[in-house]
């Protein structure tokens, strides 16, 4: 009687023991394999470099990533996969596109292998379109489908009469054999938003009349400004300039406006030719923007340092000299660029 008895705790023992473990397997199973990540739409995933797998999982968790089960925390099963599959070690920094239903398992997989990784194109504040396009051109995985920028712009419904100023600097991912008027797409948007939020808190009294104004004197104190603590006080400049009808006077304009014919140096031709960008000519604002913005210029343009200075000169260190007067700013411009 005793022996029987016995043996039935063995049996059931066993027989306990083959369930949990059934259970135990088919939880990891289906955590690992069955039940997708959380995400609904595409979500990019950075992986810093020398990041450990515990540290990836820790922060996937973190963001709620990892839908899982409970009382076995997901991590313990990411963990307990990633030795049984040999990928402890394996994990390639980068940025990952996670699709949505892409299950935990098949996350891990393509981080170790590396092969969702996410191509990368960095624009800079103060690139031209005509430079924007050229990165994309001599880019091997992004695919010229528009003939030119007005193509694209006429595919993505831009009223405005270029797309000069429109493309967010900023490092923009995507997986290879994107389109170039997808990515300008993402880069227009982001400028539009960008504006437009900026707008809205603009300082009172302001002497624009609309972001597109804004967007083009921007651009203009990009390429003026080297220094960001400057970026405030040139605004200031130029806006003062235009409400006392004065020509803006920047060089950069001029030299957007020569196109391929500018060489180096702006000569006094150059000053004197009369185009749409000539602000040595034109009074008011350029017709366009003449390159891309960051938001430190549109913020300096929408929160301008006014110090009653209507000059400023290069230093040649990468600074200003701001003057009142004509007269002080001549005696600058002796000091610093004649010398």
């Amino acid at each position: 009687m005793k022996r029987s008895s016995a043996r039935r705790l063995a049996v059931a023992g066993l027989a306990a023991a083959v369930l949990a473990g059934a259970a135990f397997a088919w939880d990891f199973y289906r955590n690992l394999h069955a039940v997708p990540l959380t995400n609904t739409e595409q979500t990019d995933w950075d992986i810093a470099e020398g990041s450990s797998f515990n540290r990836v999982i820790a922060g996937m968790e973190r963001a709620g990533l990892l839908a899982g089960s409970r009382p076995v925390p997901v991590r313990f099963y990411a963990a307990l996969y990633a030795r049984l599959a040999g990928l402890e070690g394996r994990i390639k920094a980068g940025r990952y596109r996670i699709e949505p239903r892409m299950t935990l398992a098949g996350f891990l997989e393509m981080a170790a292998s590396g092969k969702g990784v996410l191509e990368r194109l960095r624009i800079i504040e103060g690139a031209t379109l005509r430079q924007v396009l050229q990165a994309m051109r001599r880019h091997g995985a992004i695919e010229a489908v528009a003939a030119d920028a007005e193509e694209i712009r006429r595919r993505l419904g831009v009223d405005y009469p270029s797309l000069e100023g429109w493309f967010f600097p900023d490092t923009y991912f995507f997986s290879a054999g994107a389109a170039d008027v997808d990515l300008f797409r993402q880069g227009y948007e982001k400028m539009r938003r960008t504006l437009e939020s900026n707008w809205r808190e603009r300082a009172p009294g302001l002497n624009l009349a609309s972001p597109y104004e804004a967007l083009i004197l921007a651009s203009i104190v990009e390429k003026e400004a080297a220094r960001d603590d400057e970026r405030r006080r040139i605004a200031g400049v130029f806006l003062s300039r235009l409400e006392k009808g004065m020509r803006l006077q920047a060089d950069p304009t001029v030299i957007y406006g020569m196109g391929l014919q500018f060489g180096g140096n702006i000569g006094k031709k150059d000053l004197k030719a009369d185009t749409p960008y000539n602000t040595y000519r034109r009074k008011g604002l350029p017709p366009t923007p003449i390159a891309m913005p960051g938001l430190a210029s549109l913020r300096a343009v929408l929160h301008p340092e006014k110090t009653g200075a209507l000059y400023f000169v290069s230093k040649g260190d990468g600074s200003h000299h701001f003057s009142k007067t004509y007269g002080e700013h001549r005696k600058a411009v002796a000091r610093y660029q004649l010398k």
